[in-house]
């Protein structure tokens, strides 16, 4: 998915994808796994932090992922484990 970054008069800037919400590099965020739009690169935090900067000349824009693919994994095998 291909983000559409925004540059407003007051220098600031946004990014849109069209569907959840949108987090920017330097932007605090709670604790989650976020995952950079266009890339496969994932950020994990544990506490508040600030999401990192794509050192690529780029605005990173990042959402935040609710289940990784490790995690339904885990849970699938909890519950074929689980006595019937």
């Amino acid at each position: 998915m291909r983000g559409v970054y925004i540059a407003f008069p007051d220098d600031t800037i946004t990014c849109e994808t069209g569907d959840g919400e949108v987090y920017l590099a330097g932007e605090r965020v709670p604790p989650g796994v976020y995952r950079q739009i266009g890339t496969r690169r994932e950020i994990c935090l544990e506490c508040e932090d600030m999401l990192p900067a794509s050192l690529d000349g780029r605005v990173a824009c990042y959402e935040r992922v609710l289940h990784t693919w490790e995690q339904i994994q885990q849970r699938h095998r909890q519950e074929k484990s689980l006595p019937e």
